[in-house]
């Protein structure tokens, strides 16, 4: 059994906005452990190694915790311990919820950003402000309304790009959770919509 399997890693860049130039995305493939690797590493490996994984299991469940802390004001030791009751804290839980649900947003959350993209996307892009509004509702709405579209799906998919290509970088910074989550659903669904077609019913 292969110690290590391939990965695609991409790597997108922001237009510079006093030249106008913007590096062209790049695509590497390397090598990342594979689930027999990781088992050898944490049975065979220094502990330094083994500490390094550790704190890699510990980032996701980390950020997914924060999320709830965000949403709940009342968050404190208690609340944490009837989820982890539940069996919500686990690996293996946040591995079986689809990547788009991993954090948890907020109506406010996705308003805040709602406004920025607005704000960023005005200047740009050539889309009239009716539109931008409309993608905005969306984004709010976490994609109810066209769940199903793919092709409009992928029309968000490209304002996402150019708004993360053209947002300043503390803007960036604040929404990051929200642009990583709706990549996420816009993904999920589209593999939905792949599964079942007009043509295979």
């Amino acid at each position: 059994m292969s110690l290590e399997q391939q990965v695609t890693g991409t790597y997108n860049f922001r237009k510079d906005k006093e030249t106008g130039y913007k590096r062209p995305t790049v695509e590497v493939v390397f090598a990342v452990p594979s689930a027999a690797g990781l088992i050898e590493l944490l049975t065979n490996g220094s502990e330094k190694v083994k500490d390094f994984i550790v704190e890699a299991a510990y980032a996701p469940l980390n950020s997914y915790i924060r999320s709830f802390v965000d949403e709940n004001p009342e968050f404190n030791q208690d609340t944490l311990d009837a989820l982890a009751a539940e069996g919500k804290l686990t690996l293996e839980a946040l591995a079986n919820l689809p990547k788009s649900e991993r954090s948890v947003l907020t109506k406010v959350d996705l308003e805040a950003f709602a406004k920025d993209f607005i704000t960023v996307m005005a200047t740009a892009s050539d889309r009239t402000e009716k539109q931008l509004q409309m993608a905005a509702g969306l984004f709010i709405d976490r994609f109810k309304q066209v769940a199903g579209d793919t092709a409009v799906l992928q029309k968000l998919v490209g304002y996402l790009e150019t708004f993360v290509t053209n947002a300043p970088e503390d803007v960036l910074e604040t929404h990051e959770r929200v642009v990583k989550y709706l990549m996420d659903k816009v993904a999920e669904l589209t593999e939905k919509s792949e599964v079942v077609t007009a043509d295979a019913l």
